[in-house]
């Protein structure tokens, strides 16, 4: 294979040899790339990046070498998430070889077709982690020694949600606590990683966002976009670079050019570059975090209020309620004549934190059954993890007063 050299100050990668299909990346003057192939016509270059990702270039923006470049050193990778699984395979369902703490740095040495997961060595391991939580360690920077421990137990399939150390947030409010518990559930990662939660167009509302997954279908998202590019401008620009111009444009338009606009940065409903990481970037600012902690705050009121008007009174209580306004809106009046009635079959002589465990549970399965019926068990796996204490939820196992500090004792 030959090495492809750009000319172009910036070249778009795309999914077919046409100027109107999807970009997958961007590549910067200078780059270089692996030529896989070429259009029968000669005016497109079928490349693959250094990244993995393989697509279509035009060719007039191109040099091809004779030889291919000698191959690159290993690249040093930072781990941004609180703590991150080392995986067999590239896949989501594979074994865990080994975990990795914030700050630790790996070398990385490939990376799946679709980008999506990098295979890395540390400390002697060799696997694969999701691309999404690796940064590059610039040339010259220090580099850490290796995080890596091994699971103490099988990890579960999925992210790492319900793994962080425990009692890690035993110190912020039940509020944030409560938030962080369903942020756990929505995004499947842990604060402060869970902030820049991004989701395409999976579910018809074209973009979902942060820690509890403001869209722009429903107008949830518009509002917190607008309020950190009205009140901390500086810091947007910083992280959009040349695509804050775009930006602002984009939240200017009506709804629906929104949605189509995300639609368009996007490929089989999944984000691509440099927009992806642009908004990854900005849920971890403190100024996009702080807003979308204050975007909760009515919420867990509503979820309070609902702890209240039930008879309950227990930290999980809260954290249940909580995760009802977020993920089901409310309870209806039928559904709470079902729960009232299960409350009154209690046997009142049992311990009150017997007692208030039965009624979340007659909560959570009263609700779960209300839901649509392809969500029912969803939801009633989501609820009775938390009137339990404790269990799984698509594919994470979850430790409410071990990992968030949320316990059966009264709200304080």
């Amino acid at each position: 294979m030959s090495t492809i050299t750009i000319t172009a100050s910036s070249l778009n990668v795309r999914a077919t040899p046409s100027t109107d299909a999807a970009v997958l990346a961007q590549l910067a003057r200078d780059a270089t790339v692996e030529k896989v192939g070429a259009s029968p016509d000669g005016e497109w270059f079928q490349v693959r990046t250094p990244a993995g990702t393989s697509g279509w270039i035009a060719a007039k923006y191109a040099v091809e070498s004779a030889a291919p470049a000698a191959p690159p050193a290993p690249a040093t990778l930072s781990i941004n998430a609180d703590r991150l699984n080392v995986r067999a395979t590239p896949s989501t369902g594979a074994a865990v070889l080994a975990q990795l703490a914030r700050g630790a740095t790996v070398q990385k040495l490939d990376a799946s077709p679709d980008g999506q997961w990098f295979q890395v060595s540390a400390a002697g391991v060799t696997g694969w982690i999701s691309a999404q939580y690796a940064v590059p360690v610039p040339a010259g920077a220090s580099a850490s020694a290796p995080i890596v421990s091994a699971p103490t137990q099988p990890a579960a399939a999925g992210s790492t949600a319900g793994t962080a150390a425990a009692g890690g947030l035993a110190g912020e409010t039940l509020a944030y606590r409560c938030l962080a518990l369903t942020a756990g559930f929505e995004t499947e990662v842990m604060p402060p990683e869970c902030f820049a939660g991004l989701a395409g167009d999976f579910d018809g509302q074209a973009m979902s966002f942060g820690v509890l997954q403001w869209n722009l279908g429903q107008g949830t998202l518009q509002p917190l976009l607008q309020q950190i590019d009205r009140e901390s401008p500086s810091v947007v620009q910083a992280v959009m670079g040349d695509g804050y111009a775009e930006f602002r444009a984009f939240l200017a338009k009506p709804k629906a050019d929104q949605m189509a606009w995300a639609r368009g940065k996007q490929s089989s409903n999944k984000w691509q570059d440099p927009w992806r990481s642009r908004f990854k970037a900005l849920g971890r600012t403190a100024e996009m975090q702080k807003i979308q902690v204050a975007g909760a705050g009515d919420r867990y009121q509503k979820g309070l209020a609902l702890v209240q008007a039930y008879g309950l009174w227990s930290e999980r209580a809260a954290a249940l309620m909580f995760d009802i306004v977020v993920q089901n809106g409310s309870i209806k009046d039928a559904t709470k004549q079902q729960i009232l009635a299960d409350f009154a079959r209690i046997d009142g002589s049992l311990p009150k934190a017997d007692q208030e465990v039965l009624k979340m549970r007659a909560v959570a399965n009263r609700r779960a059954e209300a839901a649509s019926a392809k969500f029912v068990e969803d939801v009633r796996s989501r609820k009775l993890t938390i009137a339990n204490g404790s269990g799984t939820v698509h594919g994470d196992k979850y430790d409410l007063e071990k990992t968030y500090g949320i316990r059966l004792v009264p709200i304080a």
